[in-house]
Formats: structure tokens, sequence, C-alpha cells
């Protein structure tokens, strides 16, 4: 299975819908600039490299490996939570999926933030990706 990574043009036009309020993942938004989307971006070429390079292994776990660069991505001054959160919604919803609780996004965010160097950075992602087997779900292919 082959999965579609957002492009910059992606990431603008999402943020630019994200930015009218009208979702519940809107209020994740951090202060979006260049900077911003030019670091986003970087983070997702990265995951978009490492999942080719290792076969592409399950979606969850293609969610979990950009979840965890963006939130240990230390460029961003603040916001590194909240930016994988975004980064990781339009990566699902971009691949057919919808995420269900987007609070649970924050709390693996925060829980890939957390974590010391590098050293359980394997565990912490399956663990993420684990948990992201009930939030985020694909859509349903037979519904009109």
């Amino acid at each position: 299975m082959s999965f579609v990574y957002p492009t910059r043009t992606d990431l603008e036009e999402f943020v630019r819908i994200l930015q009218t309020n009208k979702f519940r993942v809107s209020k994740y938004l951090p202060h979006i600039d260049e900077e911003w989307f030019d670091i986003i971006d970087d983070c997702i070429r990265y995951t978009e490299h490492i999942a080719q390079y290792e076969g592409e292994k399950s979606f969850h776990d293609c969610c979990a490996r950009l979840l965890y660069k963006v939130a240990k991505r230390h460029e961003l001054h603040d916001g590194n939570k909240r930016s994988a959160v975004i980064a990781v919604f339009i990566f699902a919803v971009l691949n057919d999926h919808a995420v269900i609780t987007p609070s649970n996004l924050k709390d693996q965010a925060k829980r890939a933030a957390a974590t010391k160097g590098r050293r359980n950075e394997e565990l912490i992602k399956r663990r993420i990706a684990e948990s992201f087997a009930t939030d985020i779900m694909q859509f349903d292919p037979g519904v009109e």
C-alpha cells in the first residue's frame, strides 16, 4: 500500500481551511509562518523517505513516525506538539482516514516530546501507533 504525503501546497491549503476555526482540530493550530511550513514539510519528506526505505509498514506506523518527528523537532520555538497534531491530521485526511479523537493526538505528541533522547524511540513510536488504531479510522468506501 502506498500513502499520499502532503506537499507544501497541501499544507498551505489545509492550514487556510483550518484557520476558519470551523473544525475541532483548528484549536491545535500553532503560529503559522513560512518557517513553520518549511519545517513541517521537511518532517513530512523525512517520514516519506524513511517509510519507503523501510517498506512502508502500516498507516498507523507512518502517522506515529510523523507525529514523533514533528513533536521532537526543536527548530520550532513554540507549538511542536500542536504542529504534530496538525501534520498527522492532514496526512490522515489525504489518505482517506478520519481522526476520531484529536485530543489523543495531542496526548501522544506530549508522550513523544517528553521522551529523553532517542533511547526508547522505537518503543514510543510503536505505542503511539497502537493508540492510533482506535483514534484514526479509514473512511468506509461503501458510504456515499
